[in-house]
């Protein structure tokens, strides 16, 4: 089934303008959109000419207003400037030569913005790398996009040393006390780019996909066009910000979700508060002491973030959370209406698409699990076998959207995406086609089975297995745990619920005091874990970080259960084993240390670098942690 979004242009265009609040004294505003147009130099100069007093971004250095981010961007343009010069000189660069191009690997902070900025204005090429990525990836990364000058600061400098080819030109865009002191020009012309701020192009922003499995590739964002207003429109309606409200951004800008909404909101005029990195607790303080109205956050982000705010008292009244690049959880959607109800909003796109689906406060609560329907302009099929589906049956997500990155085809486009529509067209992910399966020639996802057995109100966790069949080719087994499982009859509800295709030929229960029943076996026989300690139902694991010894711990009362060991390393945060202690084996305690351990991880800013064979098992089954993960060189190991 093929749905398309509603036509809603002139109601999210009037919410807009109304969060806009346009003045006269706006008009000098008018300048950079006309010489730069709707890109991201367009919109940060005419913020910062909007509001030369007032505040327009907050980093670890405190806040910075519109003169003092112009300030930034005219002293990173000279820097830029004399870099680009002498690197292209060393290189006997030819007048014919493609635009210029940098990489910025930096932290998200003024020095790195005001650099990304500059060199749009300037018609420098931009690839935005991460600042967690790993010299495996960013020595690739680099190969591919060859530029001519890489711009680092102090927590990126020491990995991105181990990548550089010898004589690439790079250099520190650190914050400093005084910008002004800076050395300008190394080239020895003096540092004022007034004379370059001719406009000949505006520079292309190339944002990275996540490479969770292959290199990374990069995507073109060079601004909004004409065709994409309309859906760009209907992303700034549902975002709700606010002018003079600050937005706190927890998200990085080099993922197209921190982007994007830190873009919106110099568009609208709303403050910026940058967090990525920090910990959910100094993020409340920020939400506190900057009254933020709004805040945008993947859902680990988020969940370490509710955490905190579930305690504090008294409670920051947020107006607007918004979600993306992962999948929100039912449990922590639900956590979030019950603290702030009405705020919450949730994004689904991708990097070649742009964001495509919006899901509203009301959407999540009609519909848990939903990642909502599609944007103004944009449309989705459900495909299976090349042709569409009708609505309930699950296949493959594509998408057409005037939201697309500038390199990516027009037409519709496979997301890798599995889901369905329901009869409004809100969408569902089940998850990615590469956990498709085929038993007996029809297409079954592990993850739509899991997600129906953690339904279920006995089962804690389930782990979905396929496994060689002689006449289907594929059949799935399921192990659960959980409490007073009865095997038969929740096979039975599986086989009625999910079909003959989808449901497992059999289940091996792994709870303590559980019985292990197959289809062929039925009976109060003892469990593989029978005499073993059991995690009774008031006695709520507890996850904690051990740094002195390097490892992740789970507590049940007060005996430790079980650890997950890390270390750190140029690529992120690498674990290396996983243990549950034989007492406590079969209970779901392993699942539990590793969702606390990567949840964490996420919520720190670092990337998780997973060689445990536990933990790379577990990262397979949960694609929320994609955006975050670095994987390593399969001859590696720790």
């Amino acid at each position: 089934m093929s749905h398309r979004s509603g036509w809603h242009a002139v109601p999210e265009a009037a919410a807009v303008l109304g969060a806009m609040a346009p003045r006269p004294a706006d008009l000098p505003a008018v300048g950079p959109l006309w010489r730069y147009g709707t890109t991201l130099p367009g919109a940060a100069l005419a913020a910062a000419r909007r509001s030369p007093h007032g505040p327009v971004l907050v980093d670890h250095r405190g806040l910075l207003d519109g003169e003092g981010l112009a300030r930034e961007v005219e002293v990173a343009a000279a820097r830029l400037t004399g870099e680009l010069r002498v690197a292209r000189a060393d290189r006997g660069a030819a007048g014919g030569e493609p635009a210029p191009r940098i990489a910025v690997h930096a932290r998200d902070h003024r020095g790195q913005v005001a650099t990304v900025i500059a060199a749009g204005a300037l018609g420098v090429d931009v690839v935005l790398i991460g600042p967690s990525v790993g010299t495996t990836r960013l020595r690739s990364i680099l190969g591919r996009t060859r530029p001519d000058v890489v711009v680092h600061d102090d927590a990126t400098a020491a990995g991105l040393a181990a990548a550089l080819d010898p004589g690439t030109r790079h250099y520190d865009c650190s914050p400093r006390p005084d910008p002004a002191a800076v050395g300008g020009d190394p080239s020895g012309g003096p540092a004022r780019p007034a004379d370059r701020w001719r406009r000949r192009r505006v520079g292309t922003l190339h944002l990275l996909s996540s490479g969770t499995t292959h290199t990374p590739h990069a995507t073109a964002r060079p601004g909004v066009r004409r065709a994409q207003l309309a859906t760009v429109l209907s992303l700034l309606a549902a975002l709700g910000l606010r002018r003079g409200e600050p937005v706190l951004v927890t998200a990085p800008l080099s993922h197209g979700h921190g982007l994007s909404v830190f873009s919106a909101a110099l568009v609208i005029g709303a403050p910026v508060v940058l967090g990525h990195g920090q910990a959910p607790e100094r993020w409340a303080e920020l939400i506190d002491t900057h009254r933020i109205g709004a805040v945008l956050g993947v859902p680990a982000q988020l969940l370490g973030l509710v955490d905190v705010l579930e305690t504090y008292s008294p409670r920051p009244p947020l107006r607007r959370i918004a979600a993306g690049s992962a999948p929100l959880p039912v449990d922590l959607a639900t956590r979030i209406e019950a603290l702030y109800p009405g705020a919450l909003v949730d994004f689904f796109g991708t990097s070649e698409t742009g964001t495509a689906t919006i899901a509203t406060a009301a959407d999540l609560r009609a519909a848990p699990g939903t990642v909502g329907r599609p944007a103004t302009g944009v449309r989705l099929r459900i495909r299976d076998d090349g042709a569409d589906v009708p609505d309930g049956v699950t296949g493959r997500l594509w998408l057409r959207s005037p939201w697309r990155a500038a390199d990516t085809p027009g037409g519709f486009v496979a997301t890798g995406d599995v889901g369905h529509l329901d009869g409004t067209g809100r969408l569902f992910l089940a998850g990615r086609a590469d956990d498709v399966v085929v038993v007996g020639g029809h297409n079954v996802h592990l993850g739509e089975v899991r997600d129906w057995f953690l339904r279920q109100h006995e089962v804690s966790d389930a782990v979905v297995h396929a496994v060689p069949d002689e006449r289907l080719g594929q059949v799935l087994h399921v192990e659960v745990s959980g409490v007073d499982i009865d095997d038969a009859a929740l096979l039975g509800r599986a086989r009625d619920e999910l079909g003959s295709a989808r449901a497992p030929r059999r289940v091996d229960t792994v709870g303590a005091g559980q019985a292990h029943t197959t289809p062929g076996h039925r009976g109060p026989g003892p469990s593989r874990h029978e005499g073993k300690s059991r995690v009774s139902q008031t006695e709520v694991p507890t996850i904690v970080r051990n740094d002195a010894e390097g490892q992740y711990e789970i507590w049940v009362g007060g005996t430790r259960a079980g650890i997950a060991a890390f270390h750190t390393e140029a690529a992120g945060t690498a674990f290396s084993h996983t243990v549950v202690d034989d007492e406590f084996a079969g209970q779901g305690l392993g699942s539990a240390l590793a969702r606390g351990a990567l949840d964490d991880t996420v919520a720190r800013g670092e990337t998780i670098v997973p060689y445990c064979p536990f933990i790379v098992a577990y990262l397979r089954r949960h694609h929320d942690y994609d955006d975050s993960v670095h994987w390593p060189d399969p001859d590696q190991g720790r």
